[in-house]
């Protein structure tokens, strides 16, 4: 056994050299002994072995099974025949093998040479073919447990349909989700044309992808199709080259685009409404990105300053540099205290200025609506509209109702004006000079409370029935109540200014402390 078991360490140890996969471990466990067990062999150790352990050996080994017998000093029977039967040909093989041993030098004869090379070289291929085949079989394994893993991934793709085709078009595999939308078994339509088995067609679409993926050899997209429960799918065929670059599969796949497209229509729909808007409040709009300054400038807004879609650059300097000097400070202002948070936005009006050096009065209405995770701002919506025309008219009706006030106040006649409660609204300085009040003890207070007794009565009992009928009166004699309580006679006309649903919005009245004898009575 020690023979055998240094023969076989040599042997085994050469091949470990070469390939993996002859550890005592794996050679133990290959021929069905305990790893312990080969080492005590390998150390020369007392080991009995059976002949089909033995056997085992050689063929790890890819060694002669009687050599290892031999060794072992087992004789197979054939061998004891063998020797039965040529006894002076085995001494004189052993003879030779002796003689061999002790004249190492000399060549051994060509025949035994060719054999020994022969026999290296088959054990070489051997050893080849081997790693091949364990090499093919990981590969194998790998191939299966990526595929599996790839149908796994697109049988649980979310509202995607995936199909694969040959090069005839047909059917090799299809996902659970299209077997779903089709109401159909993939044992049903396998290695049938797609059209046939999915459209009960006879014959390709008239633009089908798939055929054009493989003339093209290139990814085809085709308009979304409606399935039967009014789903909306977005179809892409995929070509797959062989190593000839050739197709020899088409991958389909199918998104469901329902949501998306019905969002789109809605955001369609959306943006007409808001350009509608925007071109009929006659608008202009900017986009601002605060982060880099980058600014979107509606084409309405570079025409209210006089220049065209092409021109200005986009960005927020475009803006700023445009702004009136005396307005740039407060303009600024506000829309630092809105980017900052401290408004829900910024409403100003400022002079810009336009392409002919001239000024326009712009009112801006921007909003931030996103920031960072710090509250940082990061993009603003504006709004500019041109208020120039409206400036002006303001401007001329403020010019207009001062010279009305001072012509209203400073008139030598006595005027007021009540409200549709008969509260006094405003009243001439000659009034007040007359009844000896200052504004403020007049202004909100009854216009009855400046009348005497007698006319207040008459008042509420016969002038007012017949005002509210006629909408006006004219020289009604009656007594006024100065402020220390003395009685002023006077006249009184009135007229009525009505609101658009024809109510009274106000009474204009002229009072005239000049009594004639012909005063008009009320009828």
């Amino acid at each position: 056994m020690k023979i055998l078991g240094e023969y076989v360490k040599k042997r085994r140890q050469e091949l470990q050299s070469k390939h993996t996969g002859y550890s005592i471990r794996s050679m133990a466990k290959r021929v069905g002994l305990h790893h312990s067990y080969l080492s005590k062999l390998e150390r020369g150790e007392h080991t009995p072995l059976s002949e089909s352990r033995i056997l085992a050996l050689a063929r790890q080994l890819d060694e002669n099974s009687d050599v290892l017998l031999a060794l072992s000093g087992k004789l197979p029977d054939r061998i004891v025949r063998m020797i039965k039967d040529n006894p002076n040909q085995f001494i004189n093989y052993l003879y030779y093998l002796e003689n061999q041993k002790s004249n190492g030098d000399e060549e051994m004869d060509s025949l035994t040479k060719k054999m020994i090379h022969r026999s290296k070289e088959l054990e070489e291929l051997t050893r080849r073919l081997r790693d091949e085949i364990q090499r093919r079989k990981q590969l194998q394994q790998k191939l299966q447990k990526i595929e599996s893993e790839q149908r796994t991934i697109l049988n649980n793709l979310y509202e995607t349909i995936v199909i694969s085709l040959d090069s005839q078009m047909n059917i090799l595999w299809m996902n659970h989700r299209l077997a779903k939308e089709f109401k159909t078994e993939f044992d049903n339509i396998v290695n049938k044309k797609c059209y046939q088995a999915l459209l009960g067609a006879k014959k390709p679409c008239q633009r089908c992808t798939v055929k054009q993926a493989m003339l093209s050899k290139e990814v085809q997209e085709e308009h979304y199709f409606e399935s039967s429960d009014g789903q909306k799918w977005l179809m892409r065929s995929v070509p797959i080259l062989d190593t000839h670059q050739k197709v020899f599969r088409i991958i389909r796949f199918g998104f469901n685009v329902t949501r998306l497209e019905n969002t789109r229509q809605v955001l369609a729909e959306s943006e007409l409404r808001w350009k509608f808007a925007l071109k009929v409040s006659q608008e202009g709009v900017w986009d601002w990105n605060i982060l880099t300054g980058q600014v979107f400038f509606s084409r309405h807004w570079k025409e209210m300053i006089g220049y065209t879609e092409q021109e200005l650059d986009d960005h927020i300097s475009e803006w700023k540099s445009r702004i009136h000097p005396n307005d740039y400070r407060q303009t600024l202002e506000k829309l630092q205290s809105h980017l900052q948070g401290e408004t829900d936005f910024c409403d100003c009006e400022h002079r810009i200025l336009c392409r002919d050096r001239s000024y326009k009065w712009i009112r801006d209405r921007v909003m931030v609506f996103e920031r960072d995770i710090s509250q940082q701002p990061i993009r603003a919506i504006g709004t500019s509209s041109d208020v120039t025309k409206q400036r002006m008219i303001k401007r001329v009706l403020k010019e207009s109702e001062e010279k009305h006030r001072i012509l209203y106040n400073k008139t030598p006649a006595m005027l007021q004006s009540v409200d549709s409660h008969g509260r006094m609204i405003t009243v001439s300085d000659c009034w007040l000079e007359k009844l000896d009040y200052n504004r403020g003890e007049v202004i909100g207070k009854p216009f009855l409370d400046f009348l005497s007794p007698d006319s207040r009565e008459n008042m509420i009992e016969e002038i007012l029935p017949a005002f509210y009928e006629q909408g006006w009166i004219k020289k009604i004699g009656i007594q006024m109540l100065t402020r220390s309580g003395q009685v002023l006679d006077v006249n009184l006309s009135a007229t009525t200014e009505y609101n658009e649903h024809g109510h009274i919005k106000q009474v204009f009245c002229f009072i005239s402390d000049e009594i004639g004898n012909n005063q008009t009575a009320i009828k």
